[in-house]
Formats: C-alpha cells, sequence, structure tokens
C-alpha cells in the first residue's frame, strides 16, 4: 500500500477534464488550487470536473484550497511599470496616487506606523529592496538599495521589522 500522496497543482494548462484524467492515471491523489489566480468561476469548473470524474477514476481526489494570508500591495504605475534605480529616492504613501520612479501608493496605510528609519522594504519577493530613510503618518520616504522594474500590485514585505505596536 502506497503511503504517499502526490500532490499536482491544477492551473490553466491543466484544468480541462482530459488532462485532470491524464494526471490521475499518472497518480494524483491531492489537486491543489491556488486561489491567488484565477477566478471563482474557474475554480468551481475545476471542482465540479474532479467530483464528476471520480466515478471514473474509482477513488477520491483529495482538493486543497490554497488560500494565501494578507498581502500588502502597491498601487498601480503609470504605464503599469517603473524603473527604480539603486541609490535614488522612492516615497510610499498611502493616499491612492499612480506610481512612478519617485514613489507609488500602498494599499495598506496602517503599515507606516510599523516603520522606523533604518527598515528594510521589500517589493516583488524582495527583487526590490528601500531601506526607510523618514516616516510620517502616510508615508515613509525611502531609498532604492537595490533597483529594478516594478510593476502594478506587486507585494511589499517587511522581512525584517519585527512586531511593533502603532
Amino acid at each position: 500500500m502506497r503511503r504517499t500522496r502526490i500532490v499536482a497543482t491544477i492551473g490553466p494548462a491543466s484544468r480541462d477534464v482530459a488532462t485532470l484524467r491524464k494526471l490521475v492515471q499518472a497518480g494524483m491523489d491531492v489537486a491543489r488550487l491556488n486561489f491567488s489566480h484565477g477566478t471563482h468561476e474557474q475554480h468551481a469548473a475545476v471542482i465540479r470536473a474532479i467530483r464528476e470524474g471520480e466515478s471514473e477514476w474509482g477513488h477520491p481526489v483529495t482538493i486543497v484550497q490554497d488560500l494565501q494570508g494578507p498581502k500588502v500591495r502597491l498601487g498601480n504605475f503609470v504605464g503599469g511599470r517603473a524603473m527604480l534605480m539603486t541609490g535614488e529616492p522612492f516615497m510610499l504613501t498611502a493616499d491612492p496616487v499612480q506610481g512612478t520612479s519617485a514613489g507609488a501608493s500602498l494599499d495598506h496605510p496602517d503599515l507606516f506606523a510599523a516603520l522606523r528609519p533604518g527598515d528594510q522594504i521589500w517589493m516583488d519577493d524582495g527583487t526590490i529592496q528601500l531601506a526607510v530613510e523618514q516616516v510620517q503618518a502616510r508615508e515613509a520616504r525611502c531609498r532604492v538599495t537595490a533597483g529594478g522594474v516594478v510593476s502594478d500590485h506587486k507585494g511589499v514585505a517587511l522581512p525584517l521589522v519585527p512586531h511593533r505596536q502603532g
């Protein structure tokens, strides 16, 4: 008796019935649906296809819905993106502004209360890095320490900021 489980992430390339059948035939026991991507309707269709296919496949398939917790995100940029140059200033604001290479908005205004000069801010999974220089109630003036292209709605993380009371 096999004690391991084979988990397959189901996405645009694998959500049709024929591909699901092939995955089950190859040993898939668990279908993982990443709810950070796709629509509720697309996920519902996959769930229906799996449940309907179980009688054909002869065994149940576990479905795991991967739900991401809250995530701080940047707003929109003029033209969808901006180039941030290492050493240049960059301002984050709670105000809804169109982002440029000089600054952008954050969708989580409470974040500013946790920041202190010297803190690091990482954007786009750490690809872009900032150092906080000055903080006010609704904005943080930063310096780009690792530049590059940043685009609409990229994630923002505070990797080394301890939990602080606002």
